[in-house]
């Protein structure tokens, strides 16, 4: 320290606050090569500082310069760089997008995305189109379920290209089907337990509390799945399952008189040996079958399952199920797909149901470790009900699946899964974008969110009336209030989102992008004489195998 003493007493006065700015330089221009681009601008400066120095003063510069002044800035600089050093961007999981704050990161997309937003909110062409875009260009595999039929499927096509597959049950395809009920899907009875469950809940006689018909007709629909799946593999399908159900005639004369002297006939006979010609589907089927010696309980089982059923029994969904050319197996490496899932708001109660099985089945093979990395997006998620939806996101974080769930209000999400349940699914995940709120409640969710702060809040006290009131005084106080408020949502534009994630939150404007679309291909579209053919045929084969198999 002598020495240093020494060398700045030996220095002209009118140096010594050159030689500080020199300090404050090289400690600037360190931590800017750290931390900003174009670190090597900053390099080249800081070298033709310190070369300077070198040249200026060789005789002090090994000595004193290098040791009391470069070395101590060096170290401030880097030292100062490495602590604010911001968390490194993960160039798969995080997400950059540009917003009128400038650019904000969405880290780590696996551990799940909500977007909520209004309609006219701007979801698909903001938040929607940047994760798409992102999934595109770090090429994610994944599921798509596009309820406005073909919004969100026009935007993949040009992103995703020949990889994107599309699953539409309004618009049946040649080269577009798949089978819920394939062995590559189901191996056993808790596989198919879970889908009958999910469509049962989806086809609107699912209910929270347990209902007799209800639980007996689920029970029937996984004992005929589970027979079909073990011993008739070949119409293992579900129009193959419903053609089962609906169209064929289980009555069979019993050889005996009944008390008029009629021949007696029993209308169940046949369906009750299908059952229990296996031990598996007898278990599965118990239910029903102790069911059986009261005909008019058996017959209210059938009608509930019978009601629900006849919902999908159309044309376009008996083509697109009864194939198997789409592997759901989405995020498998020899695979790698992205499936786009169509949903028709003004058909959805009869198109839902199946999407839902769909997604289902599709979700579960995802759930494997080692496979490529993907994600599930669900525009207008609540339109569909998934089992165990509050637990998906959580799930599926560990197989490497990011899932984006996205919902105009709270109240759409309350209808579906009940205020409890859906407050759940929204818990478990952790970046949120809310745009505008048309509902009071929703818009008081979005302030939930926001931290307290102190604002100053004045109270005026009067006194007297009409013209002779006068002012008596006026009283400052400080209140805790949302940072914002909730009719600050009521007023958001397109584009506009509260965006929430790390614990920190802020209001941005979503940049404006230029999005490319692309028609959907309906070259392959299947004609109106097909359809009907490969329906009549499901039901000729479903009737020939019970005249022939069941005796």
């Amino acid at each position: 320290m002598e020495d240093a003493a020494q060398f700045l007493n030996s220095i002209d006065k009118k140096a010594l606050l050159i030689i500080i700015l020199l300090y404050i330089s090289i400690t600037l221009f360190s931590f800017l090569t750290l931390r900003f681009k174009p670190r090597s601008l900053y390099a080249g400066v800081l070298t033709i500082i310190v070369g300077g120095l070198f040249f200026i003063y060789p005789d002090y510069f090994l000595s004193k310069i290098l040791p009391y002044m470069i070395a101590p800035s060096l170290l401030v600089g880097v030292l100062i760089g490495l602590f604010t050093l911001p968390e490194k961007v993960d160039d798969l999981w995080d997400i950059k997008f540009l917003t009128n704050k400038g650019t904000k990161i969405i880290r780590n997309i696996k551990r799940g995305v909500l977007i909520f937003g209004a309609a006219g909110s701007g979801k698909t062409e903001s938040p929607i189109y940047v994760l798409l875009r992102h999934f595109a260009k770090k090429d994610f595999t994944g599921i798509v379920y596009d309820y406005k039929d073909g919004e969100l499927t026009e935007i993949c096509i040009p992103l995703f290209g020949d990889k994107l597959k599309i699953i539409s049950m309004h618009k049946a395809y040649e080269d577009r089907r798949v089978n819920v009920f394939s062995s590559k899907y189901i191996t056993d009875e808790k596989d198919i337990n879970e889908s009958v469950n999910v469509l049962i809940s989806n086809l609107g006689t699912g209910k929270e509390t347990s209902d007799f018909f209800q639980e007996n007709a689920s029970a029937l629909l996984t004992a005929i799945v589970l027979k079909f799946h073990l011993d008739h593999r070949e119409y293992c399908t579900l129009p193959h399952v419903i053609a089962f159900l609906l169209a064929v005639d289980f009555s069979e004369n019993t050889g005996g008189k009944d008390y008029l002297g009629k021949e007696a006939i029993d209308s169940f006979s046949k369906l009750k040996k299908f059952l229990l010609s296996n031990k598996r589907v007898a278990i599965q089927a118990a239910p029903f079958v102790m069911g059986l010696a009261s005909e008019k309980q058996t017959a209210a089982v059938l009608s509930t399952l019978a009601n629900s059923l006849r919902k999908i029994a159309f044309p376009e969904a008996f083509w697109s199920l009864s194939g198997d050319t789409i592997d759901l197996n989405v995020n498998h490496p020899n695979n790698d797909t992205v499936l786009s899932i169509i949903n028709e708001p003004k058909n959805d109660l009869f198109l839902t149901p199946i999407i839902a099985t769909i997604i289902h089945t599709a979700t579960k093979q995802m759930m494997v470790r080692d496979m490529k990395h993907s994600f599930l997006l669900l525009d207008e998620a609540p339109t569909i009900k998934l089992q165990n939806m509050a637990k998906i996101p959580a799930t599926m974080r560990s197989f490497g699946v990011a899932v984006i769930y996205c919902a105009q209000d709270l109240v759409q999400g309350t209808v579906r899964y009940g205020r409890d349940k859906f407050r759940e699914i929204t818990a478990n995940l952790s970046t949120q974008f809310f745009g505008k709120a048309n509902d009071p409640d929703t818009a008081r969710f979005y302030e939930s969110y926001f931290e307290l702060i102190e604002k100053d809040q004045k109270s005026i006290s009067k006194k007297g009336g009409g013209i002779f009131e006068t002012t008596n005084g006026t009283t400052t106080s400080k209140r805790e209030v949302s940072k914002v408020r909730a009719y600050e949502f009521t007023k958001l534009k397109a584009g506009q989102f509260a965006f929430l994630s790390d614990g920190k939150n802020d209001m941005v404007k979503f940049n404006r992008l230029m999005i490319e679309r692309e028609e959907i291909d309906n070259s392959l579209e299947v004609s109106k004489e097909n359809l009907i053919s490969n329906y009549e045929n499901i039901l000729r084969d479903i009737q020939s195998f019970v005249d022939h198999k069941i005796k």
